[in-house]
């Protein structure tokens, strides 16, 4: 996954020059994400694709817990 930082580094390396192919070389990535991170104007946040299902106490705690 990449952060804020790898994103101003791969567009800088582009800025200077430098090709998608050498781009994804030096950092590990694909080509096709090279280009996401191009064409996107900041990072997408962390989402889940499904909600985390709710936990189970026993029954013993959960007195405790209310």
């Amino acid at each position: 996954m990449l952060n804020v930082d790898d994103y101003a580094r791969i567009r800088l390396a582009y800025r200077e020059g430098m090709s998608l192919s050498e781009i994804a070389r030096t950092f590990g990535h694909s080509r096709v994400k090279i280009r996401q991170v191009l064409q996107e104007a900041e990072p997408k946040p962390y989402t889940l694709r499904t909600p985390r299902a709710m936990r189970t106490f026993a029954v013993n705690f959960q007195q405790v817990i209310q």
